[in-house]
């Protein structure tokens, strides 16, 4: 179907599409149905479009005017005022859709005219990228049995106890987790661990050991449980790195404590 927009428009938005991260060849233009004036596809992911259509809707409107009053009348007498009224008047706007939206799948824009088309489409561009990174980003998660093994390190039967930490515990705590960080180390010199990821468990571990003497042990395993697992997944997640993982999980001694 012909769109309905001047070619100097298009092309306007054509240039557009080539100042960002994509080319205009990366997107197709065309139009589907009577109200449709344009639809700006990516062809390299079928949801990501921008639509343009004309809307219309009927919109009530304040009018007011002043009273009728006979000119004879003394001007002490005469109602103070206007007489309002309503009446429908019907509005046309160009209803602008994206997907990706900036922060939902979908946004959905009404404007008077279609000056900001070009910056709209602009904004439209990073958040593809934006949602392309995430789509193809490396899968982080270990495998599911190197997982539960270190979800099993911490011991469940404590979940729900009030019993403190006695001063040999928590000692013994300091010295579990003290291995798990001299081992993580250990495996950063021999495969590619991250700084990030180093620094995320280290602030898991530190606060864990900080937290031994202040909570029972059940509320200190709710409260790091989840902080010191999710970062060591994260470390294991590489293939080259998750057999040493296997190793270092198999000697933490929190379970014992």
């Amino acid at each position: 179907m012909k769109l309905k927009l001047n070619q100097s428009f298009v092309q306007e938005l054509k240039s557009v599409l080539e100042e960002s991260a994509f080319s205009s060849d990366d997107f197709s233009f065309g139009s589907n149905g009577a109200k449709d004036l344009v639809v700006i596809k990516f062809l390299h992911h079928d949801s990501f479009q921008v639509r343009v259509n004309e809307v219309e809707y009927e919109k009530e409107v304040k009018v007011s005017k002043p009273l009728d009053v006979d000119p004879f009348m003394p001007k002490w007498r005469r109602p103070k005022g206007d007489e309002t009224q309503y009446k429908t008047e019907k509005v046309k706007v160009f209803q602008v859709t994206m997907i990706p939206g900036e922060l939902k799948a979908t946004d959905v824009h009404q404007r008077s005219d279609l000056s900001g088309l070009a910056y709209e489409l602009k904004q439209w561009c990073r958040y593809i990228e934006n949602e392309l990174v995430v789509i193809y980003a490396e899968d982080t998660s270990c495998d599911e049995e190197l997982a539960t093994q270190i979800d099993e390190m911490f011991p469940v039967e404590m979940f729900d106890s009030n019993e403190r930490f006695s001063s040999s515990e928590v000692e013994k705590l300091k010295e579990g987790l003290a291995g798990l960080r001299e081992r993580i180390n250990k495996i950063r010199e021999e495969c590619d661990v991250s700084e990030e990821q180093i620094k995320s468990l280290e602030i898991a571990l530190k606060k864990a050991e900080n937290g031994a003497r202040l909570y029972p042990k059940g509320a200190w395993l709710r409260f790091n449980k989840a902080k010191v697992t999710n970062a060591l997944k994260k470390i294991f997640a590489a293939p080259e790195v998750r057999q040493l993982g296997y190793e270092v999980i198999k000697e933490i001694v929190l379970k014992e404590i």
